[in-house]
């Protein structure tokens, strides 16, 4: 026989327990470096949403820090997180916990220095001092950071008796786009180690974008330089997909 739902009267709904939405996690997600945690430091978080009931189990299955944005609703299950809420909570958590780990590492300098302006060795030094190029133009600047590649050249606007005004342009190069980095030593008559190491940077040609100057740096660093590169690139790469599911939680 078909059963008719009873409507809930104020006396049921009084005896319902109430949980309230979590405002806080141990301060500002962007601060916080979960990545580093260890066991007891995930029990702590677990107490400080109101999850410390599972932190002995957390504790007991080795759960770090490092490990938790690659927990699933399974894994969860099995460390007897059972109620859907507390799962959904648990999730959620994680998530913010790595937008903000993400967050931090492409906006991290990773290096960051101003382009030779003498790079053609005691020829290139004396011209440019002749002309009075130190005086006129500011060295262009490079910065890297885990999202992109920073480049502020300079943008010759007029010309003003003997000397020049300038003013300056930033160009932010997605490293995502960046198909390849290689580098040299550019060799000069009469070195005099102020000639540069030579980074260049490729893009996708797909892309049709602008090509990027050299980058003209310190003698001897232009390996280094060009390994910073690459490594940033790489680990762009592997957060990216990471990063593309958290957003959807």
């Amino acid at each position: 026989a078909a059963t008719t739902a009873r409507r809930a009267t104020k006396a049921d709904l009084a005896s319902l327990p109430e949980y309230k939405p979590l405002k806080t996690i141990l301060g500002h997600d962007e601060d916080v470096d979960a990545a580093e945690w260890s066991t007891l430091d995930v029990a702590n978080w677990l107490e400080s949403i109101g999850l410390g009931c599972f932190a002995k189990r957390f504790a007991e299955h080795k759960i770090t820090g490092d490990l938790l944005h690659v927990l699933t609703e399974d894994h969860l299950k099995e460390l007897g997180v059972s109620l859907i809420g507390d799962r959904a909570l648990l999730m959620h958590q994680i998530a913010r916990l790595w937008r903000g780990a993400v967050h931090r590492r492409r906006f991290r300098t990773i290096w960051e220095a101003d382009g030779l302006v003498y790079h053609g060795g005691c020829f290139d030094w004396c011209f440019k001092q002749m002309v009075c190029h130190p005086c006129c133009n500011d060295p262009d600047h490079y910065r890297l950071t885990g999202a992109a590649l920073y480049v502020t050249e300079r943008d010759l606007k007029r010309h003003k008796g003997a000397c020049c005004q300038t003013s300056k342009h930033t160009r932010a190069i997605d490293l995502s786009v960046i198909a390849g980095v290689s580098d040299f030593h550019r060799n000069a008559v009469c070195d005099c180690c102020c000639s540069a190491d030579v980074v260049v940077v490729d893009l996708d040609k797909e892309k049709g974008l602008e090509p990027v100057d050299p980058l003209l740096v310190t003698k001897g660093d232009g390996h280094v330089v060009a390994q910073k590169l690459r490594a940033a690139i790489e680990e762009a790469q592997t957060l990216a997909p990471g990063m593309q599911h958290m957003l959807r939680m």
